[in-house]
Formats: structure tokens, sequence, C-alpha cells
């Protein structure tokens, strides 16, 4: 998970540039607030309980702890174009690796977890190789 990644579908390709700016100040924004711990997360309850049923027990309360993982990675999920969502995979404070789907509202200051799971195998060996690479 290297690099900012954005789909802009034809029709939006005349403002591809400005996108990625904007999109890239964004998750520079949202990763450099969560390690700094000044976001403040939030979630809809009926959804928290609901993926902790879906996704093996992982909860939005450890999914926050990943945004802690200096090491997390982050992605913009191309296929959302009326929200900005984030794609991260990080270790939880618990030590699973976990992809987090979550989006900013209000400007930075708060961000939603939307859903919570284990990362696959594909995804965690990404993670360790990028992490290793981060390390040198």
């Amino acid at each position: 998970m290297d690099g900012v990644h954005v789909g802009i579908p034809a029709r939006e390709k005349r403002v591809r540039g400005n996108a990625i700016k904007s999109v890239t100040l964004l998750l520079v924004r949202v990763h450099k607030a969560c390690h700094s711990l000044l976001v403040e997360f939030t979630w809809d309850p009926k959804k928290a309980e609901q993926n902790i049923r879906d996704h093996e027990g992982v909860t939005f309360e450890e999914a926050r702890t990943v945004f802690e993982d200096p090491f997390a990675q982050h992605k913009l999920d191309a296929d959302i174009l009326h929200e900005i969502r984030i794609r991260t995979i990080g270790q939880s404070l618990a030590g699973r690796t976990l992809f987090v789907v979550s989006l900013e509202i209000e400007d930075g200051e708060i961000a939603r977890i939307v859903s919570a799971r284990k990362a696959t195998p594909k995804e965690r060996r990404d993670y360790e190789k990028a992490k290793r690479k981060t390390r040198r």
C-alpha cells in the first residue's frame, strides 16, 4: 500500500490534478493527526455491533488503535465519489493487523470508522514488507 491511488472516471479527468492534490493533502493531514492523536473517532453503534459479528470479533475500539501505528498505510477508496473513504492497514494495540475503512468528517478533526476486519494474508505480507522498508 504505497503511494496515493485515486480512481477518477473519464468524465472527471479535467479535475484530476486538483483532486489528487486535495487527496494527497487529506491523507497527509489524516496520517499526522492520527499519529498525534488529535483526531476523535466516532462510529454508528449498530454498525459496530454488526461488525463484531461479521468480522471475527473485531471491534471498532480496537480498530481505532490502528491509527496509532507509525507504520500504518493509508489509501483512498477509489470506488466512492460522494465521500472520501480511507482504507488503512496497520497493527492494533492488541497486536492484530487490521484493515480499517474510515471517512473524514468535520475537516480532519473527526474520523468515522465504517468497517474493520482482520487483514488478509496478502494484506499482512504487503504491510510487513512496507514496514521493513520504512525501518531501513
